[in-house]
């Protein structure tokens, strides 16, 4: 697996030294259910690579809201973080997928400090 760095390269050299502390670098399978609706949301996910699907629940039918591809990060995770709320939402790995998971709690000080995160997630929003 390639280092954080390699993934992460625009960012500044600091920021991948707080993130290589506080993240944790997952592997998830095809088909791996990585949030639960309902959850609370302590890790906002950054996919490094692969593909999550990201969907909602109406009665008893499953919609599917958007994909996450590298590069992005889950715009309703990091809602549901930053409001310490649950999670409207569930997300499955579409194909096998390497996720960099962020503490929601560093995520929220890391916007202030580090302005090209706060780029990367709302730009995900768009």
């Amino acid at each position: 697996m390639k280092e954080l760095k390699e993934y992460l390269h625009q960012l500044p050299s600091d920021f991948i030294e707080q993130l290589e502390q506080f993240g944790v670098v997952k592997n998830f399978e095809a088909d791996t259910e990585i949030l639960r609706e309902g959850e609370y949301v302590k890790l906002v996910p950054l996919v490094l690579e692969g593909v999550v699907k990201v969907f909602t629940r109406h009665g008893d039918k499953e919609l599917l809201l958007y994909y996450i591809e590298s590069g992005e990060s889950c715009i309703m995770s990091f809602n549901a973080g930053f409001k310490n709320s649950p999670s409207k939402v569930f997300a499955v790995a579409e194909e096998n997928a390497v996720l960099l998971l962020m503490p929601s709690e560093k995520v929220n000080q890391w916007i202030k400090t580090y302005p090209l995160l706060n780029e990367l997630l709302t730009s995900s929003f768009s």
